[in-house]
């Protein structure tokens, strides 16, 4: 049995030179066409997709491609109850840490989208987005499980809980740093 494995290194690697070369390309095509380059906007978003593939790298990766025909069964584990299974005593630090990494984890998200779009972004539409992309993350952590592709994740509805949390604190950090006329 022969196994490939995807690490979350290839990703970042392989997406920040895809990147770079990308916002490269977009420079150059604005230069042609003399538009104005904002290259502290054109350094945001470049900061915003190295940041979604980190997010990428940390939920989705890595994952295991085995060339035979199902070593092992998975069994998807899902929780849909939300604050079950979050007991910090049953799980102690390692619990802890799993509900901060949740809440953090998407905070910039709603940073850089008030960074980027803050005059198109009201509070809601903002929160949407972040519900959608915790609902896709754990959307495709149940794939990986039902596809037989990694056997120790879980789609758990605390996560989007707790990234929605994250969300909500990132929009209005962000908020309080601009009206304090703090620059990020």
């Amino acid at each position: 049995m022969q196994a490939e494995v995807y690490t979350p290194k290839l990703l970042v690697i392989y997406g920040t030179m895809i990147l770079l070369v990308t916002m490269l390309i977009s420079i150059l095509i604005k230069k042609k066409r003399n538009k104005v380059i904002v290259w502290k906007r054109e350094a945001i978003f470049g900061g915003f997709v190295v940041y979604i593939l980190l997010v990428l790298s940390i939920t989705l990766l890595p994952i295991t491609v085995y060339r035979t025909v199902n070593p092992y069964k998975i069994t998807p584990n899902i929780n849909v109850i939300p604050l079950i299974g979050i007991d910090t005593d049953r799980f102690g630090l390692i619990g802890i840490i799993n509900i901060v990494g949740n809440i953090f984890l998407l905070t910039p998200l709603s940073i850089f989208i008030k960074m980027l779009y803050s005059d198109k972004f009201s509070f809601k539409k903002c929160m949407i987005i972040v519900i959608l992309f915790s609902i896709g993350i754990e959307f495709m952590q149940y794939l990986e499980m039902v596809w037989q592709l990694q056997s120790s994740r879980v789609t758990d509805i605390n996560d989007i809980l707790f990234n929605t949390i994250g969300g909500v604190i990132g929009y209005f950090a962000y908020d309080t740093l601009v009206k304090k006329k703090i620059h990020i």
